[in-house]
C-alpha cells in the first residue's frame, strides 16, 4: 500500500492502490474452499427435485458454482449426465442487462434472437408471463419488441425480477436449473406456482435455501453441517 506524501503523482498511487484492493479480493474469493466430499455430495444430486440446506459459511456458493460448471472442483469428481449448455443457475439476485433491450430480449438472454417471431413463440411468452403475473409488465414495455429506455433492476421490484428470471427459465427449458435463494423476495403461492411451472416443462431443479416452504417443493434434502459433514434426507410430503 502506498501513503502520499505529495511526493509522488497522485493518480499513480490510486492507480496502485486500485490494482491491490481488486488482487485482494480476488485472492479472497479463491480462497472460499469446497469441502473434500463435494464430489460425493455432489454426485447425488441428480434426481429430480433437490433440496440443499446448510449454515452460512459452509460452502453453499463454492457447491453450486461447480454444480453450475462455473468452477472446476480441486477435490473429488463430479459426473454429469448433461453438458453446461443444459444447465442454468438463478441466483438471489439475476443479471439484468441494460441499455434499450426489449422485455423479449431479457427473456432469451443470454441468447440473441432476431427479427422474425412466431405467432406461436410470441403466444408463449405471453402465457408465461401471465402464469408468473408480469401481465403488467407487457403493458408498462408496450408489448414485447419495444425497446426499454429504463433500468430493469431501478425499475422493477426485486419480486417481480425474480419472477421475470423465472420466465427466462421456463421460456429457454434447461434440463437443469440450480436455484440459489431465487424465490426469498416471494410469497408462498407464486413460489408453488414456479415449481409447478418447472415440473410441468420437465425441469429438473436443485434449490439452496433457508425458507420451511421450499421443503414440500422437493423430494430429497442435502443437509450440510459445515464441517465437510451432511445427511441425505427423503422428504415426505
Amino acid at each position: 500500500m502506498h501513503s502520499y506524501d505529495g511526493s509522488k503523482d497522485i493518480a499513480t498511487i490510486i492507480s496502485n492502490n486500485a490494482f491491490v484492493y481488486i488482487y485482494l479480493i480476488n485472492s479472497f474469493t479463491r480462497m472460499t474452499d469446497v469441502a473434500s466430499t463435494a464430489g460425493e455430495m455432489s454426485g447425488i444430486l441428480q434426481r429430480i427435485a433437490d433440496f440443499v440446506r446448510w449454515p452460512s459459511g459452509s460452502g453453499k456458493s463454492s457447491l453450486l458454482r461447480i454444480l453450475s460448471c462455473l468452477w472446476n472442483p480441486k477435490q473429488g469428481i463430479i459426473r454429469r449426465n448433461i453438458g453446461s449448455n443444459d444447465v442454468l443457475c438463478i441466483p438471489q439476485r439475476v443479471y439484468f442487462p441494460t441499455g434499450n433491450l426489449s422485455l423479449r430480449q431479457q427473456i432469451c438472454f443470454p441468447c440473441t434472437i432476431s427479427n422474425n417471431f412466431a405467432s406461436e413463440d410470441t403466444a408463449q411468452i405471453e402465457n408465461i408471463l401471465k402464469t408468473l403475473k408480469l401481465d403488467s409488465l407487457l403493458v408498462r414495455c408496450g408489448g414485447l419488441d419495444n425497446l426499454i429506455d429504463f433500468e430493469w433492476k431501478e425499475t422493477l421490484t426485486p419480486g417481480e425480477l425474480q419472477r421475470l428470471s423465472f420466465a427466462r427459465v421456463v421460456y429457454q427449458k434447461p434440463k437443469l436449473v440450480i436455484l440459489d435463494e431465487a424465490t426469498n423476495s416471494l410469497p408462498n403461492d407464486m413460489e408453488a406456482t414456479i415449481y409447478r411451472l418447472l415440473k410441468t416443462n420437465e425441469i429438473q431443479y436443485i434449490s439452496a435455501g433457508h425458507r420451511d416452504s421450499l421443503r414440500k417443493l422437493h423430494d430429497l434434502e442435502l443437509k450440510l453441517d459445515g464441517k465437510t459433514g451432511y445427511n441425505i434426507l427423503e422428504i415426505i410430503n
